[in-house]
């Protein structure tokens, strides 16, 4: 009986650590998102100003 709730607590304690490890990538993957649309942002008005300096 003891050795049962042991695996069954390791397995919740597995379980709760996978989920947070799961959080914590949708973090990076949304942080990660985020600096890539600025990045391409940032890399279309540097277009849109060399374009504007080459008309004037």
């Amino acid at each position: 009986m003891g050795q049962d709730g042991d695996i069954t607590r390791a397995n919740q304690s597995i379980a709760s650590s996978v989920r947070c490890n799961i959080r914590v990538l949708y973090k990076f993957e949304a942080c990660f998102g985020l600096l890539f649309i600025l990045a391409f942002v940032v890399n279309r008005l540097d277009l849109q100003v060399a374009q504007l300096q080459q008309t004037y």
